[in-house]
């Protein structure tokens, strides 16, 4: 409802309703229980919760009760934000909307349902909830929330690193990178998270969005110490963590690019979403210069096939071994330096004639 209301095109819709599950499952008898502790079925691509509300949450994030409601404010009033508590009643065809999130719709404000510390510290991810839809709708957060988020800023290390790594992507991947990165440091959650990017960030030039992932946190960690240690404390996926890596070392190679060898100009711009890396490098003559470059190039520039085989090798009378991974390297670097086109040049320049 937040997302229509907003004139956006709603990615799924949630029915919530005073049936329980098994009452659901009667009259739906293709749904399937997917949450039973909270009531939860799926049918199809819709999930039908019963209307419930909770207790505490000792463990900061699951309550340590549920109880099933007739009432839909009950169920309301245990959300995280009043924007995300508006139900619409398809019988009536009506709103309802009992914590006003439509007027903070229409301020574009973020608001904690009820008291904003009880809801921080049943779910600290809240905390990076506040900011991520702060940052995509451009929202200011109000004051009361706001304090709380910061006085609540140190819960945010006991969520686990998996659901900091999903949020945190889904902030830097939106439409405002550079307004979550400013909300999550004057909050204090930054130098909670990773206090190795407090002098870092977005570049002063904003980048043009959206950003994959790789880009987002290079340009995070661009001063950071260890990046690949920070990667590997959210969970990063191994290709993620490397493109990331590899970003962040290009961009020590990007500004004396003209120094480089042919073989090695080719190596650096035939990583994979090269692209990304020269986003990060800003625009600069370097880069143009770069850029035209490698546009010039075919794949088959970058990417030559290789001369002669192994089996080539083992015809010729070597032996396997070392020396074969030697020599092919050393085929691939005169390859891509362009001097060796046919087998015979390749034969002559790895001195086999």
């Amino acid at each position: 409802m937040r997302d229509r209301l907003l004139g956006l095109d709603a990615k799924d819709f949630d029915v919530a309703s005073s049936a329980r599950p098994d009452q659901i499952v009667e009259i739906l008898p293709a749904a399937v229980l997917v949450g039973a502790s909270f009531g939860v079925v799926r049918f199809g691509a819709v999930e039908i919760a019963t209307f419930r509300s909770e207790s505490s949450y000792s463990d900061g994030r699951h309550p340590d009760e549920v109880r099933y409601e007739t009432d839909p404010r009950a169920d309301a009033a245990r959300r995280d934000f009043t924007i995300n508590a508006i139900f619409f009643d398809p019988v009536h065809a009506e709103y309802l909307d009992y914590f006003e999130g439509r007027r903070d719709l229409e301020r574009r404000e973020i608001r904690a349902v009820g008291d904003a510390r009880a809801r921080f510290a049943e779910d600290h991810l809240r905390l990076l909830r506040a900011v991520r839809f702060g940052a995509r709708f451009a929202f200011t957060i109000q004051a009361e929330t706001w304090t709380a988020m910061q006085e609540y800023r140190r819960s945010i290390r006991l969520v686990s690193a998996e659901r900091l790594h999903d949020e945190l992507n889904r902030m830097f991947t939106g439409p405002h990178p550079g307004h979550a990165l400013e909300l999550l440091r004057s909050s204090g959650l930054l130098e909670e998270l990773v206090p190795e990017a407090e002098l870092s960030g977005f570049p002063a030039s904003p980048l043009s969005v959206p950003l994959s992932v790789p880009l987002a946190w290079a340009a995070l960690l661009q001063s950071a110490e260890e990046p690949r240690v920070i990667l590997n404390r959210f969970r990063f996926s191994h290709a993620d963590t490397q493109a990331t890596l590899a970003i962040l070392r290009s961009q020590r190679l990007i500004p004396t690019a003209r120094d480089l060898s042919l073989a090695d100009f080719k190596r650096l711009v035939r990583q994979p979403n090269f692209e990304d890396h020269l986003r990060l490098a800003g625009e600069s003559e370097v880069v143009d210069w770069i850029g035209q470059r490698w546009h010039a190039m075919s794949v088959e520039d970058l990417h030559p096939k290789p001369l002669l085989s192994g089996a080539d090798l083992i015809a010729m009378g070597l032996v396997p071994g070392p020396r074969f991974s030697q020599l092919v390297a050393a085929l691939e670097e005169a390859q891509l330096n362009g001097l060796a086109s046919t087998r015979h040049e390749a034969i002559a320049q790895l001195g086999l004639a």
